[in-house]
């Protein structure tokens, strides 16, 4: 694990207070991505290895990494952790902060080094580099022969002391601007006007909601916001017309309707086994998205189904036309599925499944991935309709299968942000509400639990 380290710098014969240096490093997780061993607010990384491997960059391809959001303040060094392979890699690499180039190297590994290394070995450079609020440091590295493989970029920065921000308050018909009068004393966040067909201002959030998918944590009005830089606030409104049905997680005999989602496909079993139908309602529900939430004024008889869990059998029956979901020859009698639920939630009802999983021989990463004869789906080539079949599909655990909604919850309001008129906009634009019934305060801060998870609101320091 690793962990965020403080370097206090001592001051000898200075009768004035040190500024503090934090690090931040990026690790490379895979080809295309890295994560933070620090995430102070607003700082992220991206990565990407044109040969998709890890961190090991071969002869004409490139890899990039850009560590973004670093306060107002400055970089005092940067530090890449690379190695060769054996005695051989060639390239250049190049390191940017805030577009001016602060590290530089061409040729072997070991011109960059002094020495090929086949461990893991950092190569800085130190400086005193003035940066602003939210500022890049950006690394290129592009080999010509053989191997340079990256790790890690640590960047050590000082940032300045805090000073008053500003918040833009955007709405859907106004802007307004929002400035501290003092450092560290917060906005008051106030109302805005309501909207016509029931659409209602009910606090504010960092980022505008453009997608079914997001449950955004937001500020209420009326309570106090503390900026860490000059940004904006987008108004959140509510709707009380659609409620959102939410996956469960813990598996238990009942009434359930079946969605089913792969990155190509979201739609739910409609009818009985025997016509196989799959259909969108779109006027009574949609499905979206990675969480697969069910946005819903009614709840079709020809969508609910009884399964009931026996042991490591599922037995699955339609309710309006009392028909079985079997498989094989038996499609419509009571065959037992095999069944296994992902850490999302997601359940596969499966007859049999091979452990097809392997170690990437370049990356070393653990791949998880089976085979499965499954309750799935097939396309009608010509018409282009979803239809459910007994076959054989790739399962990955992090993938989305079946999901079971409940067919007995009805959550209070549905939540929907936009910068302009919020009445003009479709139902794909709704996400899911933030507060429950369940609010309580741990160590100074306001915790809410919704689906018995916790989340932490923002924007609240209590004194």
């Amino acid at each position: 694990m690793y962990i965020r380290r403080l370097l206090i710098y001592v001051c000898l014969c200075l009768p004035v207070l040190c500024a503090h240096a934090e690090q931040v490093t990026a690790v490379v997780t895979s080809y295309n991505s890295a994560t933070l061993e620090y995430n102070g607010e607003g700082m992220y990384v991206t990565f990407n290895n044109s040969n998709h491997s890890k961190g090991n960059v071969t002869a004409n391809n490139v890899a990039t990494m850009e560590l973004c959001g670093l306060p107002k303040g400055v970089v005092t060094s940067v530090e890449v952790w690379v190695k060769s392979n054996k005695n051989s890699g060639a390239g250049t690499m190049t390191c940017t902060v805030d577009d001016e180039v602060i590290l530089t190297k061409s040729g072997t590994f070991a011109e960059w080094y002094g020495a090929y290394s086949t461990d893991y070995v950092p190569i800085s450079q130190q400086g005193n580099w003035s940066v602003s609020t939210d500022a890049c440091v950006r690394l290129t590295i592009s080999a010509t022969a053989n191997t340079i493989a990256l790790q890690q970029l640590v960047v050590t920065y000082e940032p300045t002391d805090p000073e008053p921000y500003c918040v833009t308050l955007v709405a859907a018909d106004q802007s307004t601007l929002l400035c501290e009068s003092s450092v560290a004393e917060g906005v008051i966040l106030p109302a805005v006007s309501d909207y016509e067909q029931d659409w209602v201002c009910i606090g504010w959030t960092t980022q505008p909601v453009v997608s079914a998918l997001q449950s955004p944590m937001y500020y209420p009005i009326g309570s106090t916001y503390y900026p860490q830089k000059d940004l904006s606030l987008y108004a959140l409104y509510t709707h009380p017309t659609w409620h959102i049905l939410s996956p469960v997680t813990t598996l238990q005999n009942g009434e359930y309707a079946l969605g089913y989602r792969t990155p190509e496909f979201n739609f739910v079993l409609q009818g009985d086994w025997v016509s196989k139908e799959i259909a969108f309602e779109r006027t009574t529900f949609q499905m979206e998205g990675e969480t697969c939430q069910w946005y819903v004024e009614t709840i079709p008889n020809t969508l609910r189904y009884a399964i009931h869990f026996e042991g490591d059998n599922a037995y699955i029956r339609h309710i309006a036309s009392n028909a079985w979901l079997g498989y094989g020859n038996n499609a419509t009698s009571r065959q037992p599925w095999k069944y296994i639920q992902a850490n999302n939630g997601s359940v596969l009802f499966y007859t049999s499944l091979s452990d097809e999983s392997y170690t990437d021989p370049i990356t070393e990463e653990y791949i998880e991935q089976y085979y499965a004869y499954a309750l799935g789906w097939k396309v009608d080539n010509y018409t282009g309709n979803y239809s459910c079949a007994y076959r054989k599909i790739a399962w990955k655990p992090e993938a989305s299968y079946w999901l079971l909604f409940p067919t007995d919850q009805v959550p209070t309001s549905v939540h929907h942000t936009y910068t302009t008129e919020p009445q003009g906009t479709d139902i794909t634009h709704i996400v899911a509400p933030l507060y429950p019934a369940e609010k309580r305060m741990e160590n100074g801060q306001i915790i809410i639990f919704r689906d018995n998870q916790k989340y932490t609101i923002l924007g609240h320091r209590i004194e």
